[in-house]
């Protein structure tokens, strides 16, 4: 069986159904072993990889990292996962670290940091700002769509639903 949360965070495991359909599987011992490409593919949080693992002990269930060999029923096995484990939490929060640093330095030169322009703006390329073949964008306002997000504010400020705004806004030909 593959269990694959693709696209998913690997943060915590809450919000990955692949995850929690495996933890489901192993009560019923549906298998007798788990093995993942790296620690770091079951959790990129320690105390949740941890969890996994007594949870897959619990039903008699082994755990195996095809890249990385231990011996996970060892002492020192259980600490060299813990330590893997702790390294994918480690490199998890440096990338996210990293991330917010930039978009903030792109926010603070002006730059537009999100994916398709929100309602009411358009991607503009800024002049002389090609860097290993990006060009930097910042958002203008594109004014007969801001008008209608003017509308759609003062709409809702006088107590208009969605209905009765998409109705005024689609009616107007917006």
């Amino acid at each position: 069986m593959v269990y694959e949360d693709a696209g998913i965070s690997g943060k915590d495991i809450r919000h990955r159904p692949a995850m929690q359909q495996l933890l489901e599987d192993a009560s019923k011992k549906k298998f007798h072993l788990v093995m993942s490409w790296k620690i770091n593919r079951i959790s990129r949080k320690l105390s949740d990889a941890i969890k996994i693992v007594e949870t897959l002990e619990k039903y008699g269930i082994g755990y195996q990292s095809y890249s990385e060999p231990f011996e996970s029923s060892t002492p020192a096995g259980k600490m060299q996962f813990q330590m893997m484990a702790l390294v994918g939490e480690f490199e998890r929060n440096t990338i996210a670290q990293n991330l917010k640093m930039g978009m903030r330095a792109k926010a603070m030169s002006g730059e537009w940091c999100g994916g398709i322009p929100p309602f009411g703006y358009c991607w503009v390329t800024m002049e002389g700002t090609e860097n290993h073949g990006r060009r930097k964008s910042r958002l203008e306002v594109v004014e007969r769509e801001a008008e209608a997000v003017r509308l759609m504010f003062q709409l809702y400020a006088s107590g208009k639903g969605y209905k009765a705004i998409v109705g005024r806004i689609n009616r107007e030909g917006y």
